[in-house]
């Protein structure tokens, strides 16, 4: 397997998809294989987690005890060591969860009868996710982060298998509907100490 990673066209990229999606996404579907999204997501992510070790070895320790007094939490803090080990891992767990929603959302359009295959659907959610891998470290934005996030899903699934609106937006909503129940199940499951 050879992956090419050319990080100025990457950062291009990443304008435009967070710029002018619906032109990014029609671009996008011309695409062969999953290796180009896979070096994106390797380089995007790679940059969001640096970027996350940074705010949580140089801002968090400043704020955080505000936070814990505002919202009455304990205040956690990691040393630089500690935050470049759970940096590594999550990094690595980005990674290979690309592949597992890649594979989810195949399934989960199969369902509902859209005609895929794992590559296109590999594409549409490491595209859709560059939000999330760039930008989430940002306290209280996150949530407009989340959303724009699945607003670039919607647009992905629309320009990659040519389905309405309202079917890309049903089809994500049901997901994570599932997603929400399976999990509370999960929880309410694990015995209490």
């Amino acid at each position: 397997m050879e992956l090419t990673i050319d990080v100025k066209e990457i950062m291009a990229r990443v304008r435009e998809v967070l710029t002018a999606p619906k032109k990014f996404f029609g671009k996008a579907k011309k695409e062969h294989g999953w290796k180009k999204a896979f070096s994106f997501v390797l380089v995007v992510a790679g940059a969001g987690h640096i970027l996350t070790a940074l705010y949580n070895i140089l801002i968090y320790p400043l704020v955080s005890p505000t936070f814990a007094e505002l919202f009455g939490i304990p205040a956690v803090q990691l040393n630089a060591g500690q935050v470049a080990g759970a940096t590594l891992v999550s990094f690595i767990v980005t990674l290979g969860m690309s592949f597992i929603w890649g594979a989810a959302l195949k399934v989960w359009l199969a369902i509902f009868k859209v005609k895929s295959n794992f590559d296109s659907s590999y594409r549409v959610m490491a595209y859709s996710r560059t939000p999330n891998y760039l930008f989430s470290w940002l306290p209280l934005v996150n949530i407009l982060i989340a959303i724009y996030s699945f607003y670039l899903l919607v647009l992905g699934l629309e320009n990659e298998y040519g389905i309405p609106r309202g079917k890309a937006i049903l089809i994500i909503v049901t997901s994570v509907v599932v997603i929400f129940v399976v999990s509370i199940l999960a929880v309410s499951l694990i015995p209490t100490i």
